[in-house]
């Protein structure tokens, strides 16, 4: 039997890995029916945000446990957004997660999750594992030093990437998504007309796991 197709997933800020895997069940479900399969494995960000007070009382009236109200990030950024406090903590976590619970082929990111999916490709050695990379409502990072890396990195000149953008996106602008893509050697673009959210109908993910299956079997 074939080995899965197997990629690690990062959730945006102020969410957590069970939020975003429930988000992509829809797709989950396509791809596990993919051959070879194509397996999702979600993981929390180390950064554990401040619980607002009001949220406290709430979770006090319902008896219900501080846990399930706590929400995380991949980092701290400052006031100007230049500097993303933590970043090289991050990095290091889950590339310690990749080498414990790899291999993955891929990563996927949704929001600054992609972000950080795009900084974990830019990080890679050039013998490594990973093959694409999947960027839903990504941005490019505004850390200086981030930048640098982003730009002189030469995993990104080899890796394959697909951008996925919502055309009526608040949040993050389709063209700060499109801007982000210029920053990969081959990237590929899909365009859904909502909002900031992954896109699971069935036209998008089949589109999703094309791509995936296309570049399963390439290498950095």
């Amino acid at each position: 039997m074939a080995q899965p197709t197997r990629i690690l997933c990062l959730h945006g800020f102020c969410s957590t890995a069970s939020h975003l895997e429930g988000g992509l069940k829809a797709l989950q479900k396509r791809m596990a029916k993919a051959s070879p399969p194509i397996e999702l494995h979600f993981l929390q960000a180390p950064l554990a945000l401040p619980i607002p007070e009001d949220t406290r009382q709430k979770a006090a009236a319902s008896g219900r446990s501080l846990e399930d109200f706590q929400r995380y990030s991949w980092w701290d950024a400052s006031d100007d957004g230049k500097e993303y406090r933590g970043w090289k903590e991050s990095v290091a976590y889950v590339q310690d997660h990749m080498k414990k619970s790899g291999p993955f082929h891929g990563i996927l990111g949704f929001s600054q999750g992609a972000v950080m999916a795009s900084v974990m490709c830019a990080s890679s050695p050039i013998e490594s594992d990973l093959r694409f990379a999947l960027l839903i409502g990504g941005f490019p990072p505004r850390d200086t030093e981030l930048q640098k890396l982003m730009k002189e990195s030469p995993a990104l000149q080899k890796l394959n990437s697909l951008h996925i953008i919502g055309e009526g996106d608040d949040l993050v602008k389709p063209e700060w998504s499109k801007k982000l893509t210029e920053m990969f050697h081959s990237p590929s673009v899909l365009l859904h007309p909502g909002g900031h959210y992954i896109p699971t109908s069935r036209s998008y993910c089949d589109q999703i796991i094309d791509f995936v299956e296309q570049n399963e079997s390439s290498k950095l």
